[in-house]
């Protein structure tokens, strides 16, 4: 009965934060992650899929290491992968693209009115 209220609380929570990133989609920022974050659902959504799946046809889940091994590979897929996946096109572009990163950034700041509201002075773009 613990593992499946547990399990009902982690999809209950998960279902949950769906609805609300669906609800986000169309927010416009200068910070909008919205295809990364839907790599990082389908990879969280497998992970917590296959720990379900584990926990309740194999009851006892301890005892094999092949059920320990793979659930541990894919959380650690699923939060690995998701801070590399938010931080590549940043990381990438300030390295190779500096200057029109920049430029490109600092232009949706002023369109979201970001800049005006927390007071920041942004350089002039050409």
């Amino acid at each position: 009965l613990f593992s499946e209220m547990s399990f009902g609380i982690v999809w209950a929570a998960w279902l949950a934060f769906l609805v609300m990133a669906y609800m986000a989609r169309n927010i416009n920022t200068s910070f909008k992650e919205y295809k990364e974050m839907l790599i990082i659902v389908v990879l969280t959504s497998i992970s917590i899929a296959y720990q379900t799946v584990v926990h309740h046809v194999v009851r006892e889940y301890t005892a094999y290491r092949w059920a320990r091994i793979t659930s541990t590979f894919f959380e650690y897929l699923a939060s690995q992968t998701s801070l590399v996946v938010l931080l590549w096109v940043p990381v990438y572009n300030c390295i190779f693209h500096r200057r029109e990163f920049r430029r490109k950034f600092f232009d949706k700041m002023k369109a979201d009115g970001m800049a005006a509201r927390y007071g920041m002075t942004l350089p002039t773009t050409s």
